[in-house]
Protein backbone atom coordinates (compact mmCIF):
# COMPACT_ATOMS: atom_id res chain seq x y z
CA UNK A 1 0.00 0.00 0.00
CA UNK A 2 2.89 2.33 0.77
CA UNK A 3 4.27 1.73 -2.74
CA UNK A 4 0.91 2.52 -4.27
CA UNK A 5 0.53 5.77 -2.34
CA UNK A 6 4.11 6.78 -3.05
CA UNK A 7 3.72 6.02 -6.75
CA UNK A 8 0.47 7.94 -6.88
CA UNK A 9 1.99 10.99 -5.22
CA UNK A 10 5.01 10.92 -7.53
CA UNK A 11 2.77 10.57 -10.58
CA UNK A 12 0.56 13.46 -9.47
CA UNK A 13 3.45 15.77 -8.62
CA UNK A 14 5.34 14.97 -11.82
CA UNK A 15 2.35 15.15 -14.09
CA UNK A 16 1.13 18.45 -12.68
CA UNK A 17 4.25 20.08 -14.12
CA UNK A 18 3.83 18.43 -17.52
CA UNK A 19 0.48 19.98 -18.43
CA UNK A 20 -0.26 23.36 -19.85
CA UNK A 21 -3.80 24.55 -19.35
CA UNK A 22 -5.23 26.94 -21.91
CA UNK A 23 -7.79 29.67 -21.19
CA UNK A 24 -10.66 27.58 -22.55
CA UNK A 25 -9.88 24.77 -20.11
CA UNK A 26 -8.11 22.55 -22.64
CA UNK A 27 -4.98 20.61 -21.88
CA UNK A 28 -1.90 20.68 -24.11
CA UNK A 29 0.94 18.19 -23.80
CA UNK A 30 4.02 17.56 -25.93
CA UNK A 31 4.81 14.05 -27.14
CA UNK A 32 7.59 13.79 -24.53
CA UNK A 33 5.14 14.74 -21.78
CA UNK A 34 2.69 12.12 -23.01
CA UNK A 35 5.41 9.45 -22.99
CA UNK A 36 6.50 10.50 -19.50
CA UNK A 37 2.91 10.33 -18.27
CA UNK A 38 2.46 6.88 -19.80
CA UNK A 39 5.63 5.69 -18.04
CA UNK A 40 4.43 7.09 -14.72
CA UNK A 41 1.05 5.36 -15.05
CA UNK A 42 2.77 2.11 -16.03
CA UNK A 43 4.96 2.33 -12.91
CA UNK A 44 1.93 3.17 -10.80
CA UNK A 45 0.05 0.17 -12.22
CA UNK A 46 3.03 -2.11 -11.54
CA UNK A 47 3.32 -0.87 -7.95
CA UNK A 48 -0.39 -1.46 -7.48
CA UNK A 49 -0.12 -5.01 -8.88
CA UNK A 50 2.78 -5.74 -6.54
CA UNK A 51 0.74 -4.46 -3.60
CA UNK A 52 -2.26 -6.60 -4.61
CA UNK A 53 -0.07 -9.70 -4.90
CA UNK A 54 1.43 -9.01 -1.47
CA UNK A 55 -2.02 -8.61 0.09
CA UNK A 56 -3.10 -11.94 -1.44
CA UNK A 57 0.02 -13.61 -0.08
CA UNK A 58 -0.55 -12.18 3.39
CA UNK A 59 -4.21 -13.22 3.29
CA UNK A 60 -3.19 -16.81 2.51
CA UNK A 61 -0.73 -16.76 5.42
CA UNK A 62 -3.40 -15.39 7.74
CA UNK A 63 -5.91 -18.04 6.66
CA UNK A 64 -3.31 -20.76 7.22
CA UNK A 65 -2.47 -19.45 10.70
CA UNK A 66 -6.14 -19.22 11.64
CA UNK A 67 -6.76 -22.82 10.53
CA UNK A 68 -3.76 -24.07 12.50
CA UNK A 69 -4.81 -22.15 15.60
CA UNK A 70 -8.39 -23.43 15.49
CA UNK A 71 -7.39 -27.11 15.26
Amino acid sequence: MKNFVLGFLIAISGSSLAYEWSKDGGLTMTSDEVKETEIMFYQLRQNFNIAVDRVKELQKQLDKLQKEKCT
